[in-house]
């Protein structure tokens, strides 16, 4: 069989079989569209995948791109050994890529954001929205999909259909349930966010609506994962631990959570090694 119908293949089984987010299917479509184009069924080598990795250098893409598109090949790589379309279980090697900073917003820049603008009128679910993504650090399609039937008011937890359709709880604050139960108190809609129609609010018009919010709290650079970044931060400057972040940001993989360690700075270490250690609480 030819190697664009293996990865249809392949596509098919992630999407019905292994219940695939949305996402994931048109990226790994790329990927595997571009591997197809420089690799063949018989040439599926580890000296034709290398060459392959430096087709995608030349083209420009950097390092982080490739390591995209080289983790959809490597799962197609695994399945085609595992259908058993391969001998050998092949592997491509993730590029090294220097860690990039966290970006995120000062103290000063979420105050104004929760404060909302100071000027015109506010749109109480744009503020609500924002607030939420400071207080739970949800994914911004987490948010925009949350249902009122999912949030549980008395012990302040919301149940969250996240990424790669994993289900986890998180927790919110008394201070975000005032503020939605105020929202959504007299709706009957499905969604907590909703269009005024009562269908779920479209990603690039809420981003935009969000912006513009930042713009009028003069805070510019707006971007909703920015919100989250911050959450976690904050969380680990407050003494949260890894695990317990894990949990509530919906990572697969503890490992990802560590990027926000590179957030805490010497002083903050230096506080935290004075409430710990043992000569400072027993001597």
């Amino acid at each position: 069989m030819a190697l664009p119908k293996l990865a249809q293949s392949f596509l098919d089984a992630g999407k019905y079989l292994r219940n695939w987010s949305p996402k994931t299917v048109p990226t790994y479509h790329r990927a595997l569209t571009v591997l197809c184009e420089s690799v063949s069924v018989e040439n599926i080598t580890q000296p034709s995948l290398n060459a392959w990795v430096v087709t995608l250098r030349q083209r420009g893409l950097e390092a982080s791109g490739c390591n995209c598109y080289i983790r959809a090949a490597n799962s197609f790589l695994g399945w085609l050994h595992e259908s058993g379309h391969t001998e050998k279980r092949l592997i491509v090697k993730r590029l090294p890529v220097h860690p990039a900073p966290i970006q995120s917003f000062t103290d000063e820049e979420v105050m104004r954001l929760l404060a909302g603008p100071k000027k015109g009128r506010v749109n109480p679910r744009n503020k609500a929205l924002m607030w939420l993504l400071f207080d739970t650090g949800l994914r911004i399609d987490e948010a925009l999909g949350l249902e009122r039937k999912n949030v549980d008011w008395e012990n302040l937890t919301f149940r969250i259909n996240g990424k790669g359709s994993r289900v986890r709880v998180v927790p919110f604050s008394p201070q975000l349930r005032k503020m939605l139960y105020k929202l959504v108190a007299d709706d009957t809609r499905q969604y907590v966010f909703a269009s005024r129609d009562g269908h779920r609010l479209i990603h690039r018009n809420i981003f935009r609506d969000l912006k513009c919010y930042a713009v009028r709290c003069s805070v510019t650079g707006f971007h909703p994962h920015k919100c989250r970044h911050f959450f976690a931060t904050s969380f680990l400057r407050a003494g949260g631990d890894l695990y317990r972040l894990s949990r509530i940001l919906g990572h697969s993989n503890i490992q990802t959570t560590t990027i926000y360690l590179r957030s805490i700075n010497v002083d903050q270490l230096r506080e935290s090694h004075s409430a710990c250690s043992p000569l400072a609480r027993l001597a």
